[in-house]
Order: C-alpha cells, then structure tokens, then sequence
C-alpha cells in the first residue's frame, strides 16, 4: 500500500515550437504522489500547433523508477509526453497533478540565449531518448522519428516538421 501525500509545484521551461516562436512556460501545479524528493531534466513532447497552445488549464499523471520518468499531461488544446532523467531519495515514484500554464514570449538577449544555447543542448537531448521513449512519443503523438533525430544520431530540425504531423511542441526544464 502506497502512501499518498499532497504535491505542489511551481516550474519554469523553455518552450520552443515549429514557428520559431521561443518562451518560458511556467506552471502552477497540485495533486498527489507517493512521496519523494529529487530533482530531473525534463523533455517534453505535445502535440500543441505552437507554444501559445499550452496556456490554459490541464492534468498530469506519472512516475518514475531509478533515474527515467515517464509523465502524461493533457489539457483541452493537446497531448503531450515528458521523459526524465534525474536522481531522487526513492527508487520509485507515481504522482497526479492538476494545474494551470502561461506562456511567456521572449525578445532580446534572452531569446538569443535560448537559441544560441539552449535550443541546441536539448535537441542533442533528444537524439539520447532511449528508442522505447522514442517509440512511444511516435505512436502516441503520431509524431515522425525525424522530427527528433530518429532512431539514429541525425540532427533534428525542430522548424522542418517530416509530413502532415503538426509542428509539435518541444521543450525542456531548465
């Protein structure tokens, strides 16, 4: 038997989408999990037209064991799948959350950072999922394999989207 316990989070991302639009999503959680302590990076995968459809309100289930994760987020607009990679306290977790996203464009030095800087460490990020993470993010998004790397180590092009499948919506905590 599980003991279940109350969460509450506060997170910021980078968001970046098909468009070349750059933002910092930042959402306001709460729920329940097992408890735990730890602390991951984050990619995430939706099936959002551009990083302005993620504002609003939405829910989210997971868990982790050993270092991966695995989370679920929905919310009217679209669908979307989270793999962690991280350390914590337990050697397994579960957790449920509803809670609310804004999206913050951003200009200047800053979005040249994000790109400059951080667009490429996480589509380096992307190219390491491991091929089941990869497989399910294809299946479950109808996302093609080339939108991040593939299943080799080619370089993804976030602003090239393979197909009819919608530009897709990447980001990563920071």
């Amino acid at each position: 038997m599980a003991a279940f316990l109350l969460k509450v989070g506060l997170t910021g991302q980078v968001v970046i989408d098909g468009y070349g639009n750059v933002g910092i999503l930042v959402v306001a959680d709460f729920g329940g999990g097992t408890p735990n302590i730890g602390a991951a990076g984050a990619f995430t995968y939706t099936g959002a037209d551009t990083i302005f459809d993620l504002r609003g309100i939405g829910c989210a289930a997971g868990g982790s064991v050993g270092p991966l994760g695995l989370e679920v987020t929905r919310s009217d607009q679209c669908i979307g799948i989270t793999v962690t990679r991280g350390v914590s306290v337990l050697p397994a977790e579960g957790h449920g959350t509803i809670g609310g996203c804004q999206v913050l464009g951003v200009t200047g030095w800053v979005r040249r950072f994000i790109e400059d800087r951080i667009v490429p460490w996480m589509l380096r990020q992307m190219q390491h999922l491991p091929d089941p993470a990869k497989r399910i993010i294809m299946d479950e998004l109808g996302v093609p394999a080339q939108a991040f790397g593939g299943m080799s180590s080619d370089r993804p092009d976030y602003q090239k989207p393979a197909g009819g499948a919608p530009s897709g919506v990447t980001y990563c905590a920071v």
